[in-house]
Parts: structure tokens; sequence; C-alpha cells
């Protein structure tokens, strides 16, 4: 990485975390050279940032770095001004303002951050946002979508864009976006030398394909690329892009927080897997909650540092943990372990994202993701505490504890988000479809190009939460991120203890939780809650020592 790079991820992460964590112990198997070479080259790259001292962050910890992101990442006055800049800013208007939603069949309110604001930003996206495609570039590491295998979001996205009337403009003068079409699989087919263990020549492609791009248009000078996207499933891509595309909107398979992902600027896009081009929703999918006799199943090739531990630990200990390296070619038997199983493990490979977590997704399997500092697809806007659970790689050991603790009533409610939360991770093969992953990775994509444009989604000129919408939520109470404010709640089932989110019903305060169930669930919901009792359930009648049992397990077995 470069000295700007650098200095631009520091800032981007200075001061967001406000205090370090306390030393937690890390088992003797994590700390591994490869583990702890990996954490070194984090500490590196994030200069000036107070990071956690075991080099981790929690989700707690993440929604932090997202929530103190937002405006932050704006990359300078654009050399002259355009019609679109000033479209942009009236979009972000529009969001603050969104109206309350308070039911919509479509949109199930607890799997968002905040459906109101979602919905307004959706439906603004597909009124306004105008993306070009750059026509230049050779095949076929330009303009071939890759349709099948493991890195086939990046070829489905780029096939679905380039024939959509919808949003693509011919004339790049009216667009908000400019995509670069270029595949990060093929880049490195086409130019990687095997076992050279070099790079360079990679980042000199893509160096001078933006050359060009710059001589022929000014649009990338204008704002020094940070109105332009790309979309890169490969583990490279993050490396590879980071250099001289370090001011793009990077659409990132490999979500990685210490790899140099930039809260409110980058997007984790879902990786999936496709087996068939001709039917991408094949097998779709898997029995209902009652009939899923497995507690736990992950199977996989032994890459990583990670995953041997966890067949160390569990592979033929347990007969409710079906955990497994690669399983023989017997006909379905992973498919069928995936559709049976209550909970289905993400552990990370070589790098933190999987196909595994949109697997579970796919069939209907509530996603347990076991993979450090790695950001969930679609980040910005999904509540992912509703419907997955995350371990930290070092509770391995206490793994099924984790998974037994979840009260059964707790479980049937997320595999229910699983099943309503699918919609947005998947491909449609004829013709993309209202909130598919074509729709949600172009809203992310405007999203992060509103932030930029100095309008912040989430409050212009303002502190984050002082959005004038709330959040109307079936099972939260009405707070959300309103009125913003220090506060100690009050609330109906105890409120948070640290600067709030607005009061609302059922609590304020995003902090430390106070009130009767603590911590992460009805009293004060995620250490304090969004406002509506945050990412528990406001609503649940759960005695406090099962909620916490709950919070526990959600909390990578880690106490709030």
């Amino acid at each position: 990485m470069n000295s700007r790079t650098a200095t631009t991820s520091g800032n981007s992460n200075t001061s967001l975390v406000k205090k370090k964590r306390k030393s937690e112990s890390v088992d003797s198997d994590l700390s591994k050279k490869g583990k702890n070479a990996a954490m070194n080259k984090v500490s590196k790259r994030i200069r000036g940032s107070k990071m956690p001292v075991s080099g981790v962050y929690s989700v707690s910890e993440m929604n932090n770095l997202l929530i103190q992101s937002h405006g932050s990442n704006y990359s300078g006055i654009p050399q002259w001004s355009s019609a679109v800049d000033h479209e942009l800013q009236d979009v972000v208007l529009q969001i603050e303002n969104a109206p309350v939603v308070e039911n919509d069949p479509n949109l199930y309110a607890p799997l968002y951050r905040n459906v109101s604001i979602f919905k307004r930003s959706y439906e603004l996206m597909k009124q306004t946002l105008k993306v070009y495609i750059y026509k230049e570039g050779e095949r076929p590491i330009l303009h071939t979508p890759i349709l099948q295998g493991i890195y086939a979001s990046e070829g489905w996205f780029m096939k679905q864009l380039e024939a959509n009337e919808e949003f693509v403009t011919k004339d790049p003068h009216k667009a908000h976006l400019f995509y670069l079409p270029f595949s990060s699989q093929m880049l490195r087919e086409k130019l990687y030398v095997p076992n050279s263990h070099k790079r360079r020549n990679i980042v000199t492609y893509l160096k001078n394909y933006l050359d060009m791009i710059a001589a022929k248009y000014p649009f990338w000078k204008r704002t020094g690329g940070a109105d332009h996207f790309l979309v890169a499933c490969h583990d490279w891509a993050p490396k590879e892009t980071s250099r001289y595309m370090g001011k793009c909107i990077r659409a990132l398979c490999n979500a990685d927080v210490g790899g140099g992902f930039v809260f409110a600027k980058d997007v984790s896009l879902p990786q999936t897997y496709i087996y068939s081009p001709n039917d991408t929703l094949r097998d779709l999918g898997g029995k209902p909650a009652s009939e899923r006799s497995t507690l736990a199943f992950f199977a996989g090739r032994m890459h990583g540092y990670l995953r041997p531990i966890l067949l160390e630990h569990w592979e033929n200990k347990d007969p409710d943990m079906k955990i497994f390296g690669k399983l023989p070619k017997t006909e379905n038997a992973y498919t069928n372990y995936m559709k049976s199983s209550k909970y289905c493990i993400s552990a990370k490979g070589y790098q933190v994202n999987s196909p595994r977590v949109i697997e579970a997704i796919f069939y209907e399997c509530v996603p347990v993701i076991i993979s450090d500092n790695y950001v969930p697809p679609f980040f910005d806007v999904l509540n992912w505490e509703s419907f997955a659970v995350f371990v930290l790689e070092k509770d391995i050991p206490n793994l099924k504890k984790i998974l037994v603790s979840i009260p059964e009533k707790r479980y049937r409610e997320m595999q229910m988000r699983v099943k309503r939360v699918q919609q947005h991770f998947l491909w449609h093969g004829t013709k993309p479809v209202d909130y598919d992953m074509f729709h949600m990775a172009n809203h992310v994509h405007n999203v992060s190009a509103c932030d930029k444009d100095k309008g912040h989604v989430w409050g212009r000129k303002t502190k984050i939460g002082q959005s004038k919408t709330k959040i109307v939520d079936r099972e939260k109470g009405s707070g959300g991120f309103g009125p913003s404010g220090p506060g100690f709640g009050p609330g109906e089932k105890g409120g948070g203890f640290g600067p709030g989110f607005g009061p609302g019903e059922k609590g304020g305060g995003f902090g430390v939780g106070v009130g009767p169930g603590g911590g992460y669930g009805s009293g004060g919901g995620y250490g304090g809650g969004y406002g509506g009792g945050g990412y528990g359930d406001a609503h649940s009648q759960t005695s406090q020592s099962e909620e916490h049992d709950h919070d526990e397990s959600m909390m990578h077995g880690r106490k709030p």
C-alpha cells in the first residue's frame, strides 16, 4: 500500500473506536505464525487508529465504525459542479425526511437498520440513479461476465447492468455513478504467473486502464474517482485496487475490516456459488424449522488456519455437530445437510469471506459466521444480528454451548427471518426482480455516492441520528434514529446508558444496557439499543436469564 492510501485508510478509521478493549486471552491455536502476521499487517495498515488490542473487531464495534463513518469519507470538492451533484443532494434531503413505514408486506422491519430510510432510499434509487458504463477495454478482462463458480456475483452484476435500461445512461454527463466493468477473476486468470507470488502486472494493468479512461473522459479527474465503482469478488481484489482505485466505491466480496475495507464508502458484496447459470435458483429452500434435526453443519476443504481448529474440536466429537472436512461426492450430501440443519457454519478459509453465508440463507438455514473482522453483505442496510449468529474465532471450543443456549423460540424466529431476507441474496437468471441482489447492489452503491456527496444520508451537517425518520417496527419500540441525545433511556424495558439514538418507547441510548434483560435484548437492546429495544426483541416475554443466555450466544460467547 502506498503512503497516500495508507493515510486515507488511517484517517477514515482514526478516532472511530473511542477506547481500547481489554486484552483477551486467545487460544494458543490461534496464535500461530499466520495469525500473528495477519494481525501485524492490520496494525500497520490502520495507522493512528485505536484498534482493539487483540486486533479483532466485534460486530458491535463494526456497528460503531459504520455509524461514525457516515460522511467521514468525503474526498474533496469536485473540480467543477454538475447537475447530478444537486440531484444527489435532493435525494439525500428526501431520504432524511422519509415517511414512516409502519407495515410493508415486502419489507420485514426487524431485518433492517431502519426500514423507513431503506424503503425511501430504494424508491429514489429506482427513480433517479443513472450509471454510465465505460465501453473501453479489451475482453476477456473487461466486459466478459463469468456466470458460474465461486466468483459469479461480479459476473452476474456485470451482465445484468450492461443489459439494463432503467439505470444505464449513454450520456456520461447525466450519470451519478461510473462503472469500471472488469473481472477480478479474469485479471487473475489472464495476468498472474503461477507460483510467481507477484501481482505487480495486475496492478499495472488496472493503472493503464484508468490512465486511458482519464485521458479520454473528464469524469475521473472531476472527483478523483470518488463517483466511480467496481465490483470484485476475487480474494486479491482489495489489495489490487487499493493503490489506484482507493477513492472508488469498491463492492468487495472479501470485505475485511483489517484489509483496507472502508465503512460508508466500500460495499460488502455477497459471495455466491452459482452451479448452473441456466438455473440460478436450483434447490432453493429447505425443510421447515420443526423438521431440522441436525443442530449444526459444516463441510469444506482445510483452507487457512481456522478450519483445522474447527475440526479438531468438533469432528466426530458430538452427534449434534455434523462437522466434516471435504465431503465425498455423494449425491446431494452437502445440500441435504444444509436443508436439514438448524445452524449452518461459515468458517473462514484463506480470507474472511465464504460462499457458505449465502448458501445458508439460500437453503433457509441460520448462518453462524466464524470469521473475525468480516463485514457481512449489505451491512449498511441489514440488521444481521436479527437473523444470524456471530462467533469469535477464539470461541470455537464453546460453539455448541453457544448454539444450544439460544432458546427454541428465538431460533424459529431467526429461521423465519432468514426466509424473509432471502429475497435480497438471489440472482434471477432471466431478469432482475425488485429487492434482489442486483437491485441491492445498486442501492448500496447509490447510498455510498450520496454519503460521499457530503449530503450524508444519515444527517446532513448534523450529528449521526438526527434524521427525522423514526423506526416503527412490529417488534420494537418507536424510537430508532429519531432525535438524538444523551440518554439514560427511559423506557418500558430499561433504556440505555450512553449517547442515545433517540428516546423511544422501549428505551434509547447506544451505550451500555442497564435495564431488565440487560445488554443485547429486551432491556436496552444492542448495548443500549437503537431506540427501539435495539437488535433484540423489545416485545419479548422471555425471562431475564433466558434472554441473557441468548445475548451471550449472539455476542460470540462474550458478555456485553
